[in-house]
């Protein structure tokens, strides 16, 4: 019973991640009908198209768990590893959203 608690909690970490992606990009996405110059909205769409790749990620890990939770043993085996995965690209993208300048 505790891999699928295990299961479950991870679950919940990845649609939270996803979740959390998804303001930010929705944010970003605003704010390109906000900049007059068109080199600069295209600089914060490609930022905000960025943040699709660990939202991706964070779904395949969401899918994972369900995996595991059902009961498949090679979704457990690998669940970890795609949680860290998940975390990594979306620092990696927090980092280049947070330090990618605009203007």
């Amino acid at each position: 019973m505790a891999d699928k608690d295990v299961a479950l909690g991870i679950l919940q970490a990845a649609i939270a991640i996803g979740g959390l992606l998804l303001v930010f990009i929705g944010f970003l996405l605003g704010r390109v009908d906000k900049e007059e110059l068109k080199s600069v909205r295209v600089k914060i769409r490609y930022v905000a198209i960025g943040g699709l790749v660990p939202f991706v990620a964070s779904l395949f890990c969401a899918w994972q768990s369900i995996w595991a939770v059902e009961g498949a043993h090679t979704s457990q085996v690998y669940l970890f590893c795609t949680l860290k995965i998940v975390l990594g690209l979306t620092a990696i993208y927090a980092i280049m959203a947070t330090f990618y300048e605009v203007r």
